[in-house]
Formats: C-alpha cells, sequence, structure tokens
C-alpha cells in the first residue's frame, strides 16, 4: 500500500512538471512568433530568492518578537470588546498583564507558562479527550516584582497555578444526536445530523459516549488569580463559542506543613523506628561477637 502511494505521487509529480515544460514550450512559439529577438521564457526565468532562513541569533530573536506581537495585536481588540464582561480583580489583572508583557519580551518565566498549558491535541476523533499540559512546570513558575525570576519570597510577584477546564459539546449537537437514535430506523437518515456534510456526521459513530464524555485540558495561570477570576474569563470565552465551559479544579505548590497533632504522629512513630533499628543492630552485633575465653575455661 505505501509502495503504491509513492508511485501515485511521483506520477502526479511527473505530470505537473510536464505541464508546466509543455506549457513554456508553447509560450516560447508564441512569443518567438510575435517576438522574434526576445530569448526563451525558460532563459529569463530569474534564480530563486534564499529561503528565507534566519541565520543569526539576532534574526530569530527579532523573529520571535514579531510573531508574538503580531498575535497580541490581533488578539487585543478582542480582549479590549470582552473586557466588559469578565470580571477580575486588580492583583490577577495586573498579574495577567505582567504576563503578556513577558511574552513579548520571551521571558523564561512567561514562556513556561504558556508551554504548561494543555494545547489542542491529535486524535480528538479517535477519543483523545485530554491535553492537560505540564502540572510540574507550571506551579514551579516563580515571577518576582523586577519580571525576573525569584527564590525569595518576599520578592515575588506570584507562581504559577494550575487549573483544570472541562468543555462539553454544546446542546444542539447533543440533541441531534437524540433525535437520531429516538426516530424509527426507516426515518433516521432523514435526521439533521444524518443529513449533515459536515464532519458533524462522523459523531453519529459515537453515540450515547459523546453526552457524557468532556475534553479537559490544563491552564496555567498566575496564583494571583482564583477560582472566581478564572470562570469568569472561561464564561466569556464559552459565550463566544457558543460551548459549555466549567472549572473544575485549581491547585498550587504549596510548602509543607504539619499541624501539631501530626508532628507528635511523625515524633512518635519516627522514634519507635529508631528503638527498631538500634534494637536490631545490637543483636546483630552481640550474636557476631566471639565468647569470652574465660568462661569457655571454667566450663
Amino acid at each position: 500500500m505505501a509502495r503504491y502511494v509513492v508511485y501515485c505521487w511521483l506520477i502526479t509529480f511527473s505530470y505537473i512538471v510536464l505541464l508546466n515544460v509543455c506549457s513554456a514550450g508553447r509560450l516560447n512559439k508564441s512569443r518567438n512568433a510575435i517576438f522574434p529577438n526576445y530569448p526563451p521564457i525558460t532563459e529569463i526565468v530569474e534564480e530563486p530568492e534564499e529561503n528565507g532562513e534566519l541565520k543569526t541569533f539576532d534574526e530569530v530573536e527579532t523573529k520571535m518578537k514579531g510573531l508574538i506581537e503580531d498575535v497580541i495585536k490581533k488578539v487585543l481588540p478582542y480582549v479590549i470588546r470582552s473586557s466588559a464582561d469578565i470580571r477580575l480583580s486588580g492583583r490577577c489583572m495586573a498579574s495577567i498583564f505582567k504576563l503578556v508583557l513577558g511574552m513579548q519580551k520571551l521571558q523564561e518565566w512567561a514562556i513556561k507558562m504558556v508551554d504548561a498549558t494543555g494545547k489542542p491535541p491529535s486524535g480528538v476523533f479517535q477519543g483523545t479527550s485530554m491535553s492537560l499540559g505540564d502540572f510540574d512546570e507550571c506551579v514551579d513558575v516563580t515571577v518576582g516584582r523586577r519580571n525576573k525570576s525569584t527564590l525569595v519570597l518576599e520578592e515575588e510577584f506570584f507562581h504559577g497555578k494550575y487549573c483544570t477546564v472541562e468543555c462539553k459539546l454544546p446542546k444542539g449537537i447533543t440533541d441531534a444526536i437524540d433525535e437520531y437514535e429516538n426516530a424509527p430506523a426507516m426515518n433516521r437518515s432523514r435526521t439533521k445530523i444524518a443529513k449533515s456534510k459536515t464532519f458533524l456526521n462522523m459523531l453519529l459513530k459515537y453515540g450515547q459516549y459523546l453526552k457524557i464524555a468532556a475534553f479537559r485540558f490544563g491552564v496555567c495561570i498566575p496564583s494571583t488569580c482564583d477560582v472566581e477570576d478564572l470562570s469568569s474569563i472561561v464564561a466569556t470565552i464559552a459565550k463566544q463559542l457558543g460551548f459549555p465551559l466549567k472549572v473544575l479544579h485549581c491547585q498550587e505548590k504549596k510548602k509543607l506543613e504539619f499541624t501539631l497533632e501530626q508532628t507528635i504522629i511523625i515524633t512518635v512513630l519516627t522514634s519507635i523506628v529508631l528503638v527498631v533499628l538500634f534494637s536490631t543492630a545490637a543483636e546483630i552485633y552481640f550474636s557476631k561477637r566471639p565468647a569470652n575465653p574465660k568462661s569457655r575455661v571454667e566450663s
């Protein structure tokens, strides 16, 4: 099968090249008849330009900054229009603004937060329903007040918080699936989803599974934004897309702290373990120690 596909591509490519050569030959004949002193077309074709490869580090850095700035410029009008519906706390808004500036400047911590967020995966129609991103990369991000990573708690502006968002199919699709499944067998082909000429028709293969299935993806946000802030953003996006979205939970990296009861229990268990280890070591030591010679003579 693979060889057959390769042969088809080779034949197609050869056919395209042959058409181009024949077309160039016909054009040359027409031009020679009208303009006999002009050279053939194949002789005046200029050399192709370079493929635009970035050859220096400065070019790569400038190109990446330009691409991100273009994306921000295209998204910014949408954000401004939607800002009236989004209610965010002051600290969350300041952190998101800092995140955008960090992305624009290609700051390491900002790129890590974007990288830790889940992206649309491949094979969604084959059952892939999760894109959880990278939890550890997200919660390990710490941002100082000077827009740099920091390990000093007093200088920390925010750190990464990992959240999970759930997306389900809109009611219009689930109702269409119900209409198809509840219709008599002879009338199913007349339902809307069965007559659809789009990819939505293939959803019939999954049936009832789609009505309970949900797509989940991870989002890395600043720790200054709580669940209510993210829910407000998600609700605005859901309103624009028409898909139901819901924030399931958020989690951030916290220092390990113990209560008084936990400390007492750990201390007692540790003491017991130490006594057992010491007793075992003492028993092994005395069991391998040679007997006293005087006791042997007396016996």
